[in-house]
């Protein structure tokens, strides 16, 4: 299964919208990219998977002219190849499950990197996987979001855990293994930046007063607050981030093996507990 062929999806949408009117660009966009992802994840409507799909990062329809050049640049990068490659190299290492990963050009990835609002995401289901890139990025950068992505879904079939309803203590420790991994296999510079945004001392407070009596919370909107907070909340931005990447991190530096086979594996509590934050 693994790396599903989305640049004939991508190119066949192009085309159609070259013969429509703007009004119908949606209905496109959810025909050409969204029903064949069905026959991979059944049970998602196409209309609702397009709205999460934008909620994370996938071009609109109305870009689709400026998506076409970004689309056969990813082509000549070997985009699809590189993250196949790349793929398989991590589920031997991980003993990860085949699923697919579906690859689609970021909003405004025709414009610089610099001017972008979101630069890349992904979006890990237990199931499958959604890069959202550019033509702009470096090839370790987009081994560094796939492994981020995958290390997700590997940890969540190693505990068994929905990933519907996760409590706010396994999504910290989601977040902040996956980057840890990232580190371990790519080296610092591939971190997110959340993960240096602050110290220990200037969230220790907030851990106490916000976040540790939510540790079982499984409410999606407090911890969409807690996580990204910012605009979004009174909390700092990537608040909740770099929190899970700081337990995680300062758990690991008091251990003697690093195996992420074995991380995986690990309850959410174990890293808690054995890190400053316990």
């Amino acid at each position: 299964m693994s790396i599903v062929d989305t640049k004939a999806w991508l190119l066949a949408f192009f085309k159609k919208c070259q013969s429509t009117s703007h009004h119908s660009l949606y209905d496109i966009q959810s025909e050409a990219l969204c029903e064949p992802i069905e026959s991979y994840l059944s049970n998602l409507h196409p209309e609702e998977l397009l709205y999460h799909l934008h909620q994370n990062g996938l071009f609109q329809p109305r870009e689709w002219r400026r998506m076409e050049a970004v689309v056969k640049e990813m082509e000549k990068q070997n985009v699809w190849e590189l993250i196949q490659k790349e793929f398989h190299r991590l589920k031997n290492e991980w003993n990860g499950p085949d699923i697919p990963v579906f690859i689609f050009p970021i909003k405004h990835g025709d414009k610089p990197l610099k001017h972008r609002a979101t630069k890349k995401n992904g979006l890990a289901l237990k199931r499958g996987i959604f890069l959202f890139i550019s033509s702009d990025h470096p090839s370790t950068e987009l081994k560094a979001i796939l492994a981020h992505e995958y290390h997700h879904v590997c940890r969540m079939r190693a505990l068994d855990l929905n990933d519907q309803k996760l409590a706010l203590q396994d999504l910290l420790v989601l977040e902040g293994l996956a980057e840890c991994a990232v580190k371990d296999r790519y080296g610092e510079k591939w971190l997110a930046p959340w993960t240096s945004l602050y110290t220990y001392e200037e969230v220790e407070s907030i851990w106490k007063s916000q976040f540790r009596s939510s540790l079982s919370n499984t409410d999606p909107d407090h911890q969409f607050k807690l996580m990204y907070g910012k605009t979004l909340s009174r909390f700092p931005k990537w608040i909740g981030y770099n929190i899970g990447y700081q337990v995680v991190n300062d758990y690991l530096e008091n251990q003697s093996q690093t195996d992420h086979t074995k991380l995986l594996k690990e309850p959410a509590e174990t890293f808690i507990k054995g890190s400053k934050f316990r």
